[in-house]
């Protein structure tokens, strides 16, 4: 049996990547501190071993963006990127230069000896490490296969260069992967689907042809065409071009000359020999000569099927006519069928209130009869609808409370504050507490804020005074201004040392009405006595 005639296996499902060495032939080094200081951050881990990677290929400083992670990472988003360079830069395992106008450098280092980071050196036995930092070796192929690799710039974005087509792993993954093995495990579900992390322990990855075949199983275009270089088969070819025709578009000046004379000729000649009348001689047929080409409907049906006119065409008039290629004139409404009739140019500009109530559904002719409503009412009524969950009907919903509301907006009159006399009249109070009071009560801006504070100090600290002061009535701010007074005899008072005298004018600064400023006054005279 020839090959290209024996019958092909049955397709087999996706298999999980098979483990091939525990030792990697090719990897990253990682500290291990950086691993544990870092493990509620894996996409930070992740930036260091990518850092790592290139700077062991290039020899210098790598120029990365939070824009250059999500390149290399597209289901990365700015948040994360920007969260994890970050947390890399607060370590000592990296050494950060800044660059005007340009993207920060990341050097590697083994931390800070003596005072000072040690940055790695590619020329000494094991990159200059010291002996006392433990490391973690991290398969290379987890960067360069799993996702790709990254060609950083200074300035412009980084370009990814990659064998799949979507990376099989993202750099949360390679930071999961990396925790897993210094011993702190964490829950992946991509790396359990892929059966690099079984029962929290990590399984090492296999090479390069078993990852790409793994890839190409779970989807046809998985691999690009870098990738199909790095296995035995050739690229795929490009998909065909779509079989068409060109169009020639003719500008509307040169229909009738051109349908009329030499164009005309040949066109009608040759579509009156396919047809069957090129016989009767009838010529060339211009543009103008057919519009005047009869249209026979025939509606008689119920569903308005065209029928044929049983009548002799020898006789007809219109038939011959219409077998000769001209005659009768067609009616307006056929000629002027299908198109578009312009829109009234004298139509009103709806109001702004009218442009919300259609923008949230509302019918053109209710929206016209509301459109001399307030704007401020008609936002402030839709915003209520969309606020609670029990309207169904948003539109009717809004009109039927418009409709109950004045055609105008009723100006109300703001609701005086009230005074935090009582607070600072208030006997059963330390400084500290009184102080925490006063910057509650000054916090809220409205007056049934402050009765709330008012009734929750009555409730926790009870008082003489307070229990028969009304304090939902609390005392309101004089309306009559009056002058403000001196923070003088603060100043001036002899029995309070310099800590004592900032207080006393910070509580004296803090209030607003010349009531309070008495009452600090009247406070520190019984406190500290002249």
């Amino acid at each position: 049996m020839q090959p290209w005639t024996a019958p092909r296996p049955a397709p087999v499902p996706p298999a999980p990547m098979a483990t091939g060495d525990t030792t990697p032939t090719y990897y990253v080094l990682i500290p291990r501190r950086l691993a544990e200081d870092l493990r509620t951050a894996p996409i930070a881990i992740a930036a260091f071993a990518l850092i790592a990677r290139i700077f062991r290929a290039t020899g210098q400083p790598v120029p990365l963006s939070a824009g250059d992670l999500q390149v290399f990472d597209p289901s990365l988003r700015d948040g994360a990127a920007a969260r994890a360079l970050i947390h890399l830069a607060k370590t000592p395992w990296v050494s950060v230069t800044p660059r005007l106008g340009g993207k920060s450098t990341y050097t590697p280092t083994w931390g800070i000896i003596g005072d000072t980071p040690c940055p790695w050196d590619l020329h000494a036995p094991c990159l200059g490490r010291p002996r006392h930092i433990p490391t973690l070796r991290l398969d290379q192929n987890i960067l360069d296969v799993c996702m790709g690799r990254l060609d950083p710039h200074p300035a412009p974005p980084a370009i990814a260069r990659r064998y799949l087509t979507t990376p099989l792993l993202g750099l949360r993954e390679v930071g999961a992967y990396t925790l897993a093995l210094a011993g702190l495990p964490v829950a992946n579900p991509i790396l359990d689907d892929l059966h690099l992390l079984v029962h929290g322990q990590p399984r090492p990855l296999p090479d390069e042809a078993t990852i790409l075949a793994s890839a190409s199983q779970r989807a046809p275009d998985a691999l690009t065409d870098a990738g199909w270089r790095r296995t035995a088969f050739p690229p795929p070819p490009p998909p065909p071009a779509e079989p068409g025709h060109v169009l020639f578009f003719v500008p509307p000046r040169q229909i009738g000359p051109m349908t009329g004379g030499r164009l005309g000729e040949g066109l009608g000649e040759g579509l009156g020999n396919q047809i069957g009348h090129g016989a009767h001689g009838a010529g060339a047929i211009t543009a103008a000569e057919s519009l005047k080409t009869s249209v026979v409907i025939d509606t008689s049906r119920s569903h308005g099927v065209m029928e044929e006119k049983e009548k002799d065409s020898t006789t007809s008039p219109q038939a011959n006519n219409a077998h000769h290629g001209g005659g009768g004139d067609i009616p307006l409404r056929h000629r002027t069928a299908g198109r578009r009739v312009p829109p009234p140019t004298d139509s009103p500009v709806p109001s702004e209130s009218a442009q919300l109530l259609l923008a949230v559904g509302v019918r053109r002719s209710v929206a016209q009869r509301l459109a001399d409503r307030p704007v401020a009412q008609v936002t402030r009524v839709i915003a209520q609808s969309r606020a609670r969950t029990d309207v169904r009907d948003l539109p009717a919903w809004v009109v039927s409370a418009l409709r109950d509301l004045p055609a105008t907006d009723v100006p109300m009159e703001p609701e005086q504050l009230l005074s935090a006399l009582p607070i600072y009249q208030h006997s059963g109070l330390t400084d500290e507490q009184r102080d925490r009071w006063i910057y509650r009560f000054r916090a809220v801006h409205t007056a049934a804020e402050q009765r709330a504070i008012l009734a929750r100090l009555a409730q926790e600290h009870p008082a003489d005074h307070l229990g028969d002061l009304p304090l939902p009535d609390a005392i309101p701010v004089p309306v009559v201004h009056e002058r403000p007074l001196s923070a003088l005899p603060i100043y001036q008072h002899p029995g309070l040392t310099d800590e004592q005298r900032n207080r006393w004018i910070y509580r004296f600064r803090a209030v607003a009405t010349p009531a309070e400023q008495r009452a600090i006054l009247a406070r520190l005279e019984q406190e500290h006595p002249a």
